[in-house]
């Protein structure tokens, strides 16, 4: 599943757990090398996929999660953990 979108030339490339709070992004690629396949699943039907917009609306860093926008509709709490697998672009 990890496609990557090459028509990318001036973003920055970072993990979505790096994205700072307020900022959107794009996903290109998720990790899944060591991806739960069903915690991957989880994550393409709530919206996580290569090409979706993505904006880092809160992060908890005490209870290690973060709140994020998906498509400018979805919103949910997901893990940092898995947030560090997901590279989004950032300009």
């Amino acid at each position: 599943m990890s496609k990557t979108n090459t028509n990318i030339t001036s973003e920055k490339i970072i993990k979505l757990s790096d994205l700072p709070i307020g900022n959107m992004g794009i996903i290109l690629t998720i990790d899944d090398q060591e991806m739960d396949k069903n915690l991957l699943r989880d994550c393409w039907d709530q919206g996580l996929l290569p090409g979706s917009s993505i904006a880092v609306l809160e992060v908890y860093e005490s209870q290690k999660k973060m709140v994020i926008q998906i498509n400018s509709s979805i919103i949910l709490a997901m893990p940092i953990a898995i947030s560090e697998k997901i590279n989004v672009n950032h300009s």
